[in-house]
């Protein structure tokens, strides 16, 4: 369309030339300032044609680019949602080996890297871990589902998603310390119990050793500026966590797990549920008996899938806040 609107200027300019060679050399002056602008009219669209193409060019190249990072993106969520179902409707079981990477290209026809961004995604979920040398395995996240219940961790609005799992990013997983150092707040704890004990079987299945190992055992309070905000009962594998001190209780075991023993904290599979008060946690936390709290049941898993925490934590309601961000 431009081309035809500017046809008449191309056979202006060429009768404007055709004039420059014919008139007398007494209209010379005249002849040439004719000349001079036809010719800089010419140079003007030159440049605005050129420009135009370029801009034209890097409008496709980036709409190509994001079309197949869409695309990318789209495939490897697909992956992921493929073998969540498989977990959530027990095709593959805990502690099952997934395929690996390259039957995994060749079973959805994808690339490696599309293969392993649907198994970061999976990681991030809480659902496998990869241990390296070995491959990766299906989580255990069927414990907690066996609890009373429902929460952020098993939605169980109506038995169609009874087995359905949402997934959360919460400021919990960098622990009570972290949490609220960052806020300027001074933080203080009471610790009721630090003992050695043979591991109770239902905590033994949760965090996957046998009965009769030896696991930590903790109850605390945590303070925030004096005032009890949560009550902590606590258990962690012997063997797993060696060197745990009593002194430790009262800072960050999170930041011993993480800087001294040098483990990455993954995930955690968690129940919120709202309990009363006993009398004895009424009194360690100030409140009255029966005064409503909110519990979080929780597993906690390190970066290669071992649990390495069971925990229950019960809040005071009106002293403490759970900020959380859905995975979708």
């Amino acid at each position: 369309m431009i081309l035809l609107f500017l046809r008449p200027i191309f056979r202006f300019r060429s009768a404007c030339l055709s004039i420059f060679h014919s008139v007398p050399a007494v209209l010379f002056p005249l002849n040439k300032a004719l000349y001079f602008w036809v010719k800089a009219g010419y140079f003007a669209f030159m440049v605005y044609r050129n420009r135009l193409q370029s801009d034209n060019d890097r409008s496709r190249s980036l709409y190509r680019r994001s079309l197949t990072k869409e695309v990318l993106m789209l495939k490897y969520q697909a992956i992921a949602s493929d073998i969540q179902q498989s977990i959530e409707d027990g095709s593959l079981k805990p502690n099952d080996k997934l395929p690996t990477v390259v039957e995994l290209c060749d079973i959805y026809n994808v690339s490696k890297i599309t293969i392993k961004r649907a198994f970061d995604l999976l990681i991030e979920k809480g659902l496998i871990a990869s241990k390296r040398g070995s491959g990766a395995y299906v989580k255990n996240t069927g414990e907690l589902a066996e609890a009373r219940g429902s929460g952020l961790y098993i939605s169980g609005i109506d038995e169609s998603a009874s087995d359905s799992f949402t997934f959360t990013r919460s400021d919990r997983a960098r622990g009570f310390t972290t949490e609220h150092r960052d806020l300027g707040q001074e933080i203080s704890s009471v610790v009721y119990d630090f003992s050695i004990v043979p591991a109770p079987e239902d905590i033994a299945r949760h965090l996957n050793i046998q009965p009769d190992d030896f696991v930590y055992h903790h109850c605390r309070t945590r303070c925030l500026d004096g005032l009890p905000i949560v009550i902590e009962y606590t258990y962690m594998p012997l063997d797993l966590v060696p060197g745990l001190k009593k002194s430790q209780l009262y800072q960050s075991v999170y930041a011993y797990l993480r800087d001294v023993l040098g483990y990455k904290i993954s995930s955690f599979h968690r129940i919120i549920r709202a309990v009363a008060a006993t009398e004895e946690e009424a009194e360690r936390l100030e409140v009255a008996a029966g005064s409503p709290l909110l519990e979080l049941e929780q597993v906690g898993f390190l970066d290669d899938g071992t649990p390495f925490e069971y925990s229950v934590s019960r809040n005071v309601g009106d002293r403490s806040e759970l900020r959380d961000i859905n995975v979708v």
